[in-house]
């Protein structure tokens, strides 16, 4: 009797260890999957405080060239220093915005390696 019940025990023990193998990557996917959902949120969030910084910039530049001529000088130093400003703002985001697109590049590759792991098991 005990040779029957160790001839059935590694089928078991194989199939359960498949079936934790397959939970788990179906778990390690879903992460991921939230993961890259939340990281497309920033992207779009930084491309919104772009479009933001880019439209204050325009507003800022026609403002200025409505002033009259006494004070345009102090206005054009404020705005030329604002325009840096935003304009270090912009950089920054975009170098932001290309390291996200990069991770999320990189999670949806680890997201199809887990799932083709799950699909061969």
């Amino acid at each position: 009797m005990n040779d029957f019940i160790l001839q059935t025990d590694p089928l078991e023990f194989q199939n359960t260890r498949q079936s934790t193998k397959i939970i788990f990557l179906q778990q390690e996917i879903k992460q991921l999957q939230d993961h890259i959902q939340d990281l497309e949120q920033i992207i779009r969030i930084n491309k919104e405080a772009l479009k933001i910084t880019t439209a204050n910039q325009s507003n800022q530049n026609k403002k200025s060239i409505t002033q009259n001529d006494t004070t345009s000088t102090t206005i054009d130093d404020s705005t030329t220093k604002d325009t840096k400003n935003l304009q270090l703002l912009v950089k920054e985001l975009q170098e932001e915005n290309m390291k996200f697109l990069e991770i999320i590049d990189k999670v949806k590759k680890e997201r199809n390696i887990a799932q083709s792991k799950v699909t061969k098991h």
